[in-house]
């Protein structure tokens, strides 16, 4: 009768183990799907697709440092060489007025535009697999992707990390793992 009564918490103890486990491996899952989407949608040029899988807090953040350095150089009269960095862009100051998503897109899409065709042609072609995934914390995790591209751009497999943070109870891509 007592081991009985010992077994019972034991099996308690796997079985919720067990669904935390399924758990976190769905939330993996996820973040796997998001980074394959992220990274296939970038190289496709969807690119709206691909800046709305990112933590909107990065684009934020990342277009604010650029304003900054925009006005730092403006107020250091070296303005026209910041504008240099940007040499598709006609009007920098309307464009730092847009949205943070906007502005990235329509960045990559400039910067895209005198890229050639072959090279764009490369990319949509290119293929990406998800090799792995694991959790940082409990809110963070790192997914690693392989890189199939064409020779054209490349002649070798390569493998490239992202990391994903939960954003509203939804993975949103941060940044290249390192």
């Amino acid at each position: 009768m007592r081991a009985k009564l010992l077994a019972i918490p034991i099996i308690l103890i796997l079985i919720f183990s067990t669904l935390e486990a399924l758990g976190e491996s769905a939330d993996l899952a996820d973040a796997e799907k998001i980074a394959w989407r992220y990274m296939t949608s970038l190289l496709r040029g969807d690119l709206e697709m691909s800046f709305s899988l990112m933590d909107p807090r990065v684009l934020d953040r990342r277009k604010a440092d650029i304003v900054q350095a925009y006005k730092f150089a403006k107020k250091h009269g070296k303005a026209d060489e910041f504008k240099n960095r940007f040499k598709n862009i006609e009007n920098l100051d309307s464009i730092l007025r847009l949205p943070a998503k906007q502005f990235f897109i329509l960045l990559v899409k400039k910067d895209r535009e005198n890229a050639p065709a072959e090279h764009l042609k490369a990319m949509r072609e290119t293929v990406v697999n998800v090799i792995g995934s694991s959790r940082i914390d409990t809110e963070t995790a790192k997914v690693i992707l392989e890189i199939i591209a064409p020779k054209l751009i490349s002649d070798t497999r390569q493998e490239d990390g992202l990391i994903l943070t939960l954003y509203k109870g939804q993975w949103k891509v941060v940044e290249n793992a390192k």
